[in-house]
């Protein structure tokens, strides 16, 4: 499945109706049930039409709930801050590690490390926004500009909080900033209207500083990949409203 707009509504939409109305699978991962589509692909071609507007849909009253925990949730990544007891929903509380602290604010991932490059004395190597800038600026076609989020000292045993976006990467090509995004799951009612978001804004991130340099460069598309996009079953009647869809339309 493969959407390309210049605006996120109606991608969001599509998706949505897709997992409503025509599944691929139906899994139950945890024992919690879900409406499943694997590998989904868009591209979002409009840097600055990355928020959902909910005032379009059939539950207008959602837009404030969204785009109030939204800036709570990007203010939080750009702390940097993992304690679970930060972050904006009691939710994360539930994934906090003996310390109570978490993996996945992407804000600690991508910005933390943004000073890091490569350490030559033991050839560790981090990996953050700021790398990201030197690989492109040292070498403008290079393939090598990612944003690791999902590592493998994320996988060990009694951890709940594994990251579900896996990389970022980058690209600069005929003058423009392109970015790549991979996520290995996504749910498309408290993920993916959150995720879209602060991944445009580290492309806007990355792009201001390379401007210092390449003043012609401009925000070029975003391509969101999925593994797994998903709906909880809990969350149908929730999602059969933003449609404007009755109950009786899924027995369809």
């Amino acid at each position: 499945m493969q959407i390309t707009d210049n605006q996120m509504t109606p991608i969001y939409l599509q998706l949505l109706e897709e997992l409503v109305l025509r599944p691929t699978y139906k899994s139950s991962p945890r024992g919690l049930s879900i409406r499943e589509i694997l590998n989904p692909q868009f591209t979002l071609s409009g840097l600055s039409n990355y928020l959902i507007d909910f005032t379009q849909t059939g539950m207008p009253e959602r837009d404030p709930v969204y785009r109030n925990y939204l800036a709570k949730e990007h203010a939080w990544y750009l702390s940097c801050n993992t304690r679970a007891d930060s972050a904006p929903s009691k939710f994360w509380l539930k994934l906090a590690d003996k310390q109570g602290l978490i993996t996945s604010n992407y804000g600690d991932i991508t910005l933390r490390q943004e000073q890091y490059f490569r350490n030559e004395e033991d050839g560790s190597a981090l990996v953050g926004l700021g790398a990201v800038v030197k690989i492109l600026n040292n070498d403008p076609d290079s393939r090598q500009a990612l944003i690791h989020y999902n590592q493998p000292k994320h996988y060990y045993e009694g951890n709940k909080d594994i990251p579900c976006c896996v990389i970022n990467q980058f690209f600069i090509r005929e003058d423009r900033l392109l970015m790549s995004v991979m996520f290995r799951s996504n749910d498309i009612s408290k993920g993916l209207p959150y995720d879209i978001v602060w991944c445009c804004s580290l492309q806007q991130m990355v792009l201001e500083k390379l401007q210092i340099s390449k003043p012609d460069l401009v925000a070029g598309p975003v391509t969101y990949n999925i593994g797994s996009l998903h709906l909880y079953e809990s969350d149908l009647p929730m999602a059969l409203k933003i449609l404007g869809l009755r109950p009786f339309a899924i027995l369809k």
